[in-house]
């Protein structure tokens, strides 16, 4: 389905802006919340965040080594 190919490319993010959008959920208290709220959804994010910023680093390394 043509339509298919459209959706996948919408829902990918700039490694850089997803961790900085997680910065911000931090620093807004927006983690603060959802961790109020459902515990295990709260941890997920987490594990995700935590995984796109290790990325991120690496990616930083690999940039200054060229």
């Amino acid at each position: 389905m043509p339509t298919l190919h459209t959706t996948k490319t919408a829902w990918e993010v700039n490694l850089k802006t997803s961790v900085e959008l997680y910065t911000i959920w931090e620093e807004t208290g927006v983690l603060d919340s959802l961790e109020t709220i459902d515990e295990n959804l709260f941890d997920v994010i987490l594990d995700i965040m935590d995984e796109k910023r290790d990325d991120y680093e690496d990616w930083m390394d690999e940039q200054d080594d060229d």
